[in-house]
């Protein structure tokens, strides 16, 4: 009768009965993990697509927005997209400056990332079809959406574009 310290033993586990399968999986799972960790940490700092898309700005005045006069490549899931923004830090076709007194009427839609139109160049927007539309009657529609903005901002927002800004 064998012991159980004894080489062929029932009481041995199967990582002692098949060592180099054992060992082989490890440096599996490590490897895996090494790819995963260099993966993400790459994403995070050092692609270079991601540096080029800060355009969502923390603010004092209504928490959060879009950093104004910028034209840069976006993503959302699998979607593909230009955001650009005017000195408001409100969407638009291209970056441009909005100047204090209108020349004509002007419309200021307010909304989250639907009316910012998240996803989608401005043009195929519904802002930017009502602007491209009212463009000809001579009339400015801003695109006040900003993704994850409820009507406590949109108050602080369109409060700050009267009376700091000066629309």
């Amino acid at each position: 009768m064998t012991s159980p310290s004894q080489p062929g033993s029932q009481a041995q586990n199967r990582f002692e009965r098949h060592p180099r399968l054992t060992i082989a999986c490890l440096l599996a799972f490590m490897l895996l993990d090494a790819d995963l960790g260099c993966t993400a940490a790459y994403r995070k700092w050092f692609d270079p697509e991601r540096q080029t898309r800060k355009i969502r700005v923390r603010s004092e005045r209504f928490d959060h927005g879009l950093a104004p006069l910028l034209c840069t490549p976006d993503r959302w899931g699998d979607l593909r997209y230009t955001t650009c923004t005017n000195s408001l830090g409100m969407r638009h076709a291209s970056p441009r400056h909005i100047v204090p007194a209108s020349s004509g009427p002007r419309i200021i839609v307010t909304g989250d990332s639907f009316t910012e139109g998240l996803g989608y160049d401005f043009d195929d927007t519904f802002v930017g079809r009502i602007s491209a539309r009212l463009s000809e009657d001579g009339v400015e529609t801003l695109n006040g959406g900003v993704s994850s903005y409820y009507p406590g901002i949109h108050l602080r927002r369109t409060r700050d574009l009267l009376d700091i800004e000066g629309l």
